[in-house]
């Protein structure tokens, strides 16, 4: 199964067994980093609960996935909601971003960047740091070495393991997201807990920079 059909069946399954639009313990976290208001660009954005989460307070959001039916889900959602301050668009993360220099004053990616090789990975924090105006703010959350899942994951490489879902991941250290992003954005959160995630005795690593403007980056 490829990581397309996955993520169809994912969200079809979410669908049929049914949720409750609540935003993430992360994004009522990282809303209070954020400028008072602004456009986000939100990077595997899903069903959208946070998407919505943003709207509500009065953010313009673009919201990305590569799902078909998680983009069909979110927008019956935001319908329903009312919510008219939303664009909806479909993106693949492994190609460059389909977006001008500097046009996003938030980028925010909730538990989706840990899906990548390292070539990918250091392709979008590059991609996410050009969207963004100077200054800007990028948020996101990623599977930390520390998660107790990776006990139950088969080691494929360095970093990288098959987790129980079938789907392979990336467990980041502090120490790799601080080196990854060093020179594109300056941390203003890095930390792991396991109080960031809806999931269970999960530890992910959360990140909040801002981006270093062109002139003074060295990455």
């Amino acid at each position: 199964m490829d990581t397309k059909e996955f993520w169809e069946k994912w969200w079809q399954k979410i669908d049929d067994d049914g949720w409750e639009d609540t935003p993430s313990i992360f994004a009522q976290f990282a809303i209070s980093y954020y400028p008072k208001e602004g456009r986000v660009l939100e990077l595997g954005a899903g069903i959208g609960k946070d998407t919505r989460y943003f709207a509500q307070h009065g953010y313009f959001v673009v919201s990305t996935d590569f799902a078909d039916k998680a983009l069909e889900i979110s927008k019956w959602e935001s319908t329903m909601q009312k919510l008219m301050n939303i664009d909806y668009q479909n993106v693949d993360l492994k190609k460059p971003l389909p977006f001008a220099n500097e046009q996003f004053d938030i980028c925010y990616a909730h538990a989706v960047l840990h899906y990548f090789s390292h070539e990918i990975t250091d392709q979008l924090f590059r991609e996410i740091h050009r969207v963004l105006k100077d200054g800007g703010s990028f948020a996101t959350l990623l599977k930390s070495k520390e998660d107790p899942e990776i006990l139950n994951s088969l080691k494929l490489d360095e970093n990288f393991y098959q987790t129980p879902q079938g789907i392979v991941e990336r467990f980041f250290t502090i120490e790799e997201v601080q080196k990854e992003t060093d020179g594109l954005f300056k941390p203003v959160v890095l930390d792991a807990s396991e109080q960031t995630h809806e999931t269970e005795n999960a530890t992910f690593i959360r990140y909040i920079g801002l981006k270093i403007p062109h002139g003074e980056q060295t990455h």
